[in-house]
Parts: C-alpha cells; sequence; structure tokens
C-alpha cells in the first residue's frame, strides 16, 4: 500500500499508471484509511470488506477470472 495527499498522491497515482496499476477513486474510503494505515503494513480489518469490493471490481474489469475463481475457492475451503 501507498499513501500521500495533494503532488505525493498526484505523483503516486502517475508511477502506477506508467506501470499499467489500475486506480480507483474512493475519496470516503481513503479518508478513513489514511490516518490508520501504515506504507507496508497489513490493512486493517475493518477494511477488507471495502478493499476486497474494489479488487473484485478490478478483477472484473481486466477480466482476471482466474484470480476470482481462485479466491472462491479459497473461501470454500476455509
Amino acid at each position: 500500500m501507498q499513501k500521500g495527499q495533494d503532488e505525493l498522491a498526484l505523483k503516486i497515482v502517475a508511477v502506477g499508471e506508467e506501470h499499467h496499476v489500475t486506480a480507483i477513486e474512493n475519496k470516503p474510503l481513503a479518508r478513513a484509511m489514511y490516518p490508520v494505515c501504515k506504507v507496508g503494513k497489513e490493512i486493517p480489518g475493518d477494511f477488507y470488506g471495502a478493499v476486497a469490493e474494489i479488487l473484485v471490481y478490478i478483477y472484473r474489469k481486466e477480466n482476471r477470472q482466474d484470480i476470482l475463481e481462485k479466491a472462491k475457492e479459497d473461501n470454500r475451503n476455509a
């Protein structure tokens, strides 16, 4: 995870675009996560659901059925 505000946030998005990383804008989620998330650390459990929804959206958009099917199987086996 990366985080930044203002110019740093724009730089993070630009670097992501250079590397073909999909970016999703969700200001309420970003503002809630910013004060409690640490760079290089795990996302707090309170945000798992919201982040999972974003990942599913991205995987569908990028037609990554392989990842979605693996996640479904992992959930069945858990």
